[in-house]
This record gives C-alpha cells, sequence and structure tokens, in this order.
C-alpha cells in the first residue's frame, strides 16, 4: 500500500449559488487558487464535527452571513477523489460531502465577503478561461451539478414563431436548418447584463427576434414581417447544449423569449441555410420529410425536428402534446429508418 493510498482526508464543501445560479469561489492564500468553501471537520471529545455543521460554517465564513440548506432533506452528495494536495503536493484520497447552499433570505442582501472571490457561472468555472481555480472545485462541480439540479449555464434566446395555410397541406410552421439541433423555429442566442431589469429584457429580447429574421430569413422588420411577443411569451426549458463552438457544454437552463412573426412579404424570404415548412404530423414525429424548398433559400435533406421546437409550439397550443411519449419516441424511431 503507498503512503497516497493511506492518506484519507474527510472535507465537507459549500456549493453557495445566487439568484443568478452562479457559484461562489474565494481565494485561499494556502493554495494560491480559488476554490469552493470547504472546512475538514473539526474533532472534539465527543468526536467528529458532523459533516452538515462543517459545510454551513465554511459558508458563513465565506459569506460573512448565516446561510443554510437549500433541500435539507436531501442530504450531501458524497464524492471521493485521488488529487494533490494542494499544501502539500503529494496524492490523497478526499471523501467530499458536499451540500448546496445559499445566503439566509434575510441576509441576501447584506453579504460581508472579506477575500478575493467570484461568482461564476458553472459552464465558466469549468471552461478554464479563468485561472487558477482549484482541480478539486471542478472535479466537484462536474460531479455534483446534476444531482442538485443546477444548471451549468443559463442561456437566453429570442425565437420567432411564423405560421401560414397551406391550400394543400394545412397548417404548416417555418423552420431553418441548423447543423447542431436539426430543423428549429428561427432563433438566436443573447444574454442580459448583470442585474438588468425585466424592461431591459425585454428590448433586448425583441432586438435578437428582430436580428433572427434580418439574418436568418433575410428580412426587414416591421415593412417585411410583423412581430409581436407570443401568447405565452416565455418559456424555459432543460438540455445539454449541442452547439460545439462554447468553451464548456453542459446542462443548460434554456430561457426562450417567444415572438410571432406574420410574413408581409413572403416572397422575400431567404436563408443560406434550408427552410422547411413543417406540418403538425412532422412535428409529432420530429422529422421533417423535406425542406419544402423556398426559391430563395438552399434546398435541404429530410432531418430531425429539435425537441425544443416542439416544446415551444406545444407551450403555445399550436400543436397537441404527446399522449404517449415513449410510444410517440417508437413512431419516430421506426420513420427514421426509411
Amino acid at each position: 500500500m503507498t503512503e497516497s493510498e493511506r492518506v484519507h482526508v474527510s472535507v465537507s464543501v459549500a456549493i453557495v449559488t445566487d439568484d443568478k445560479n452562479q457559484v461562489l469561489l474565494i481565494f485561499s492564500d494556502n493554495w494560491g487558487m480559488f476554490s469552493l468553501p470547504m472546512s475538514r471537520r473539526r474533532l472534539g471529545a465527543k468526536g467528529k464535527e458532523p459533516a452538515t455543521r462543517a459545510a454551513v460554517r465554511a459558508a458563513a465564513e465565506a459569506l460573512g452571513v448565516p446561510v443554510r440548506v437549500v433541500d435539507a432533506d436531501q442530504g450531501p452528495k458524497r464524492v471521493l477523489a485521488r488529487l494533490e494536495s494542494l499544501r502539500q503536493l503529494k496524492d490523497k484520497l478526499y471523501n467530499y460531502d458536499v451540500y448546496h447552499l445559499e445566503p439566509h433570505p434575510h441576509f441576501a442582501d447584506k453579504l460581508q465577503i472579506r477575500q478575493p472571490h467570484l461568482w461564476l457561472a458553472p459552464h465558466l468555472a469549468l471552461s478554464g478561461v479563468y485561472e487558477p481555480i482549484s482541480e478539486s472545485a471542478r472535479f466537484i462541480l462536474r460531479t455534483v451539478l446534476p444531482a442538485f439540479e443546477i444548471p451549468a449555464r443559463i442561456q437566453h434566446t429570442s425565437a420567432v414563431i411564423i405560421e401560414r395555410q397551406h391550400p394543400e397541406r394545412g397548417v404548416q410552421f417555418l423552420m431553418r436548418l441548423n447543423p447542431d439541433w436539426g430543423y428549429a423555429v428561427p432563433a438566436k442566442r443573447w444574454q442580459p447584463p448583470d442585474s438588468s431589469s425585466a424592461e431591459v429584457r425585454q428590448a433586448l429580447a425583441l432586438a435578437a427576434a428582430e436580428r433572427v429574421v434580418r439574418e436568418e430569413l433575410g428580412l426587414a422588420p416591421p415593412t417585411d414581417v410583423t412581430l409581436n411577443p407570443a401568447r405565452d411569451p416565455e418559456l424555459t426549458t432543460h438540455g445539454v447544449s449541442q452547439t460545439k463552438s462554447l468553451p464548456a457544454v453542459g446542462e443548460t437552463d434554456y430561457i426562450h423569449h417567444l415572438f410571432t412573426g406574420v410574413l408581409n412579404q413572403p416572397d422575400k424570404l431567404q436563408s443560406d441555410h434550408p427552410l422547411a415548412w413543417v406540418t403538425p404530423r412532422e412535428i409529432d414525429h420530429r422529422w421533417a420529410a423535406s425542406s419544402h424548398g423556398e426559391q430563395r433559400a438552399a434546398l435541404g435533406p429530410s432531418g430531425p425536428i429539435s425537441r425544443t421546437t416542439y416544446e415551444i409550439l406545444v407551450h403555445q397550443g399550436l400543436i397537441p402534446e404527446d399522449d404517449d411519449p415513449e410510444l410517440a419516441e417508437l413512431a419516430r424511431e421506426f420513420i427514421k429508418r426509411f
């Protein structure tokens, strides 16, 4: 048995989040790195300090105010890792009891953080963009974020729903082929500045929707297309980002700001990506039969329709929800073989 295999260290860890699901990282003078608030359990006459108390103590020391466990009934997430000690520069086995904590609501606006610190979205902490961040913090975050239902990132989008009535095919919705997601309602990502008001976010959402129709559909609002907030103008979905260009992908909460578009000049539709007019039946099957090409858009193949597009249209009451999701999924897999 090697020395590293004999050394076990029990540590309580506090993942502290704010109202934007950003994670607190504090700078440790001992380690020379940013890390999560954590502490070894103290030893007393009655034995070891309870793991929960050690985590609460670490969080309270970092924030300077009372804290509480987010879901006290859930219990800690236990993580075992072999990592290099940042003080002794040798491998040790660490037993982490990880808790999700937050400032007590009565003190949420009275934080007294006395040491250098960062509030980072988890995907930025994991991305390697900001250094130095301890490998133990990154290892713990990768391991426990899904269990605590903390999204690695929050992404805002503006999506435009355009509907038409075809004389033969009936109701159709305009979709654009995205190489990462398949056929989807035209949309663009955007991020609001920190502490922005609801009015600012609404203005940014509309500006992004106008960019969608200009840049993805070749239309000039309001002359070529009229945009209005959808009946239910906001929807939050959860998924794993498929976009390859991000520094880190992972569990993501998507906040969709939804708009309807009325085509005033349908002949001006154009795109360097295939466009498809898709029926509710195709959406139910999650498979576009073909691009039903617009003259001024690239001709595209048949292909999958994004799950998010289905959720958006169900949310608006424009298509019915699957009665039997498992049976519908089997049907979709069967269709894709042909």
